[in-house]
Protein backbone atom coordinates (compact mmCIF):
# COMPACT_ATOMS: atom_id res chain seq x y z
CA UNK A 1 0.00 0.00 0.00
CA UNK A 2 2.53 2.65 0.90
CA UNK A 3 4.87 1.90 -1.73
CA UNK A 4 2.07 2.19 -4.66
CA UNK A 5 1.41 5.15 -2.79
CA UNK A 6 5.11 6.10 -2.86
CA UNK A 7 5.36 5.61 -6.71
CA UNK A 8 2.24 7.57 -7.52
CA UNK A 9 3.99 10.85 -6.53
CA UNK A 10 7.48 9.57 -6.04
CA UNK A 11 7.15 11.02 -2.82
CA UNK A 12 8.23 9.33 1.20
CA UNK A 13 5.15 8.10 2.53
CA UNK A 14 5.60 6.71 6.53
CA UNK A 15 3.98 4.95 9.07
CA UNK A 16 3.89 6.24 11.99
CA UNK A 17 2.47 5.31 15.87
CA UNK A 18 2.07 6.84 19.42
CA UNK A 19 5.09 5.99 21.58
CA UNK A 20 5.13 7.74 24.97
CA UNK A 21 4.51 11.31 24.38
CA UNK A 22 5.74 11.18 20.91
CA UNK A 23 5.31 9.43 17.86
CA UNK A 24 7.92 6.85 16.05
CA UNK A 25 8.36 6.06 12.34
CA UNK A 26 7.07 2.31 12.30
CA UNK A 27 8.20 1.82 8.61
CA UNK A 28 8.94 4.11 5.53
CA UNK A 29 9.36 4.07 1.64
CA UNK A 30 11.44 6.76 0.57
CA UNK A 31 10.71 8.48 -2.54
CA UNK A 32 13.65 8.43 -5.21
CA UNK A 33 14.71 12.41 -5.31
CA UNK A 34 17.73 13.26 -4.12
CA UNK A 35 15.87 15.98 -2.07
CA UNK A 36 13.42 13.71 0.26
CA UNK A 37 12.52 14.22 3.27
CA UNK A 38 14.50 11.36 5.29
CA UNK A 39 13.81 9.92 8.72
CA UNK A 40 15.05 6.46 9.84
CA UNK A 41 12.39 3.64 11.04
CA UNK A 42 12.49 3.63 15.08
CA UNK A 43 12.59 7.47 15.15
CA UNK A 44 10.99 9.36 17.28
CA UNK A 45 9.42 12.89 16.55
CA UNK A 46 7.49 15.57 18.58
CA UNK A 47 4.04 14.49 18.41
CA UNK A 48 2.43 18.16 18.58
CA UNK A 49 3.84 19.13 15.69
CA UNK A 50 3.21 18.10 12.08
CA UNK A 51 0.68 16.64 10.20
CA UNK A 52 0.84 12.71 11.23
CA UNK A 53 1.92 14.24 15.03
CA UNK A 54 -1.23 16.19 14.92
CA UNK A 55 -3.39 13.40 12.96
CA UNK A 56 -2.32 10.68 15.70
CA UNK A 57 -3.18 13.59 19.03
CA UNK A 58 -6.97 14.22 17.18
CA UNK A 59 -7.73 10.40 18.07
CA UNK A 60 -5.81 10.38 21.54
CA UNK A 61 -7.73 10.89 24.89
CA UNK A 62 -8.43 14.28 25.58
CA UNK A 63 -6.83 13.56 29.10
CA UNK A 64 -3.65 11.95 27.25
CA UNK A 65 -3.45 15.29 24.74
CA UNK A 66 -3.11 17.11 27.85
CA UNK A 67 -0.15 15.45 29.88
CA UNK A 68 1.00 15.06 26.20
CA UNK A 69 1.03 18.94 25.06
CA UNK A 70 0.28 20.71 28.83
CA UNK A 71 -1.78 23.96 27.02
CA UNK A 72 -5.24 22.33 25.77
CA UNK A 73 -5.86 25.53 24.40
CA UNK A 74 -9.09 26.33 21.95
CA UNK A 75 -6.79 26.45 19.06
CA UNK A 76 -5.48 23.36 18.95
CA UNK A 77 -8.54 21.96 20.88
CA UNK A 78 -10.14 22.92 17.19
CA UNK A 79 -7.22 21.62 14.97
CA UNK A 80 -7.99 18.08 16.32
CA UNK A 81 -11.61 18.09 15.75
CA UNK A 82 -11.63 19.76 12.51
CA UNK A 83 -8.53 16.44 11.87
CA UNK A 84 -11.07 14.21 13.51
CA UNK A 85 -14.17 15.39 11.25
CA UNK A 86 -12.50 15.83 7.77
CA UNK A 87 -10.77 12.44 8.53
CA UNK A 88 -6.84 13.61 7.13
CA UNK A 89 -4.55 16.65 8.45
CA UNK A 90 -2.23 18.77 6.31
CA UNK A 91 1.04 20.70 7.53
CA UNK A 92 3.03 22.81 5.71
CA UNK A 93 6.52 24.08 7.19
CA UNK A 94 4.84 23.37 10.21
CA UNK A 95 8.18 20.78 11.57
CA UNK A 96 10.33 21.68 9.66
CA UNK A 97 10.70 24.20 7.37
CA UNK A 98 10.56 23.47 3.91
CA UNK A 99 8.61 20.31 4.30
CA UNK A 100 4.88 19.41 3.82
CA UNK A 101 2.93 16.41 4.47
CA UNK A 102 -0.66 14.82 4.01
CA UNK A 103 -1.86 12.65 7.30
CA UNK A 104 -4.56 10.24 7.53
CA UNK A 105 -5.22 7.70 9.96
CA UNK A 106 -5.18 3.91 10.26
CA UNK A 107 -7.94 1.90 12.40
CA UNK A 108 -8.29 -1.66 13.63
CA UNK A 109 -10.82 -3.91 13.09
CA UNK A 110 -12.77 -2.16 15.69
CA UNK A 111 -12.25 1.44 14.92
CA UNK A 112 -9.69 2.45 16.49
CA UNK A 113 -6.96 4.68 15.39
CA UNK A 114 -3.88 2.86 15.46
CA UNK A 115 -1.31 4.51 13.06
CA UNK A 116 -0.83 7.47 10.72
CA UNK A 117 -0.18 7.34 7.49
CA UNK A 118 1.87 10.54 5.94
CA UNK A 119 3.00 11.48 2.42
CA UNK A 120 5.51 13.85 2.49
CA UNK A 121 8.02 16.08 0.52
CA UNK A 122 9.70 19.45 0.15
CA UNK A 123 7.00 22.08 -0.20
CA UNK A 124 8.49 23.20 -4.00
CA UNK A 125 6.82 19.89 -5.63
CA UNK A 126 4.87 18.80 -2.81
CA UNK A 127 2.42 22.23 -2.63
CA UNK A 128 0.06 22.20 -5.93
CA UNK A 129 -2.79 24.64 -5.99
CA UNK A 130 -5.01 21.86 -5.84
CA UNK A 131 -4.20 19.74 -3.53
CA UNK A 132 -7.44 17.38 -3.82
CA UNK A 133 -5.96 14.52 -5.20
CA UNK A 134 -3.18 13.73 -3.22
CA UNK A 135 -5.47 14.48 0.19
CA UNK A 136 -7.90 11.34 -1.64
CA UNK A 137 -4.82 9.48 -2.47
CA UNK A 138 -3.54 9.20 1.77
CA UNK A 139 -7.03 8.70 2.87
CA UNK A 140 -7.61 6.08 0.27
CA UNK A 141 -4.90 4.41 1.16
CA UNK A 142 -5.25 4.42 5.13
CA UNK A 143 -8.58 3.15 4.54
CA UNK A 144 -7.37 0.23 1.91
CA UNK A 145 -4.61 -0.71 5.02
CA UNK A 146 -7.53 -0.01 7.46
CA UNK A 147 -10.08 -2.87 5.61
CA UNK A 148 -7.13 -5.31 5.42
CA UNK A 149 -7.06 -5.39 9.18
CA UNK A 150 -10.34 -5.68 9.25
CA UNK A 151 -11.77 -2.61 9.54
CA UNK A 152 -15.68 -2.11 8.44
CA UNK A 153 -15.41 1.46 6.54
CA UNK A 154 -17.21 4.64 7.31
Amino acid sequence: YMAKLSARYNETVSLFVVHGSSRMCVERVESTFALRHIIDIGETLPIERGASGRLLLAYLPSEQVKEIVGQYDTDLEGMLERTRREGYTISIGEREKGLASIAAPVRSSTGQVIAGIALSGPIERFVTEDMSDKVRAVTDTADEISRALGWTSK
